[in-house]
Order: structure tokens, then C-alpha cells, then sequence
């Protein structure tokens, strides 16, 4: 919210962390995105703000268990690329479809933790 960008909230329906969904895809390109920020889903095995132990939590469950950050998730999108088919006919073009890629982003240390005035 600070970018100085608009943001658009993905609606449910085409949400989620499948950037290669058709309906996503296609929603996105209609809407001519740049950016899609994810945010995975948060573990609900916590007593009260504290998490229980993964091996608990795997055992009670039985299956795997989820990073313990309930990070975000960038995306960038790379667009379509005319690429030229040299032979058998140099004349046609296909377009590679554009796709989403993620984005690793950098740490940076002493980041700003709250917004001033809004204690």
C-alpha cells in the first residue's frame, strides 16, 4: 500500500498460490497486472499465539507440515515473446505464452515496522 502503485485484490475465486491456473491467467491479463503478491497460508496449530511443534503438529495431522512464516509470496509477469521458427517455414511466428515467475526478494535490514502515527 506504500508503492505508490494501484492495487487490485485477486477475487477467491480466481486466487490462490497456482499461477498457472487458466481462470487465474486470464483474469490477470484482463486486468493488465505487473505484480502478484500471495500470502501462504497461515498454520492454525498454535496455542494461543504460540505454534506447537512441527512433529506434533505432523503426527496429530498426519501429513506434512507448512514453513513456519506466514510469508508472502511475489510474482512477477513476464509477457509473451515472439519467437521466429527458422525452418522448415521462416515465415511463421508462434507466441510463447506469457507466464508468471517469482520474485526473490532481497532482506533489508532496519525496514521501518510500523507506519508513524498509527501506534
Amino acid at each position: 500500500m506504500l508503492s505508490d502503485r494501484v492495487v487490485k485484490n485477486v477475487p477467491g475465486k480466481f486466487g490462490g498460490d497456482d499461477v498457472t491456473r487458466a481462470k487465474f491467467l486470464s483474469w490477470t491479463r484482463s486486468h493488465h497486472l505487473k505484480f502478484f503478491l500471495y500470502q501462504q497460508p497461515i498454520s492454525p496449530w498454535r496455542v494461543w499465539h504460540f505454534r506447537i511443534p512441527a512433529a506434533l503438529q505432523k503426527f496429530l495431522s498426519k501429513e506434512e507440515v507448512a514453513p513456519p512464516s506466514a510469508g508472502w509470496v511475489l510474482y512477477r509477469y513476464v509477457p509473451p515473446v515472439n519467437a521466429t521458427i527458422p525452418l522448415p517455414m521462416p515465415h511463421v511466428v508462434t507466441v510463447v505464452p506469457g507466464k508468471w515467475v517469482h520474485v526473490e526478494v532481497p532482506t533489508v535490514h532496519n525496514w521501518p515496522t510500523h507506519v508513524p502515527g498509527m501506534e
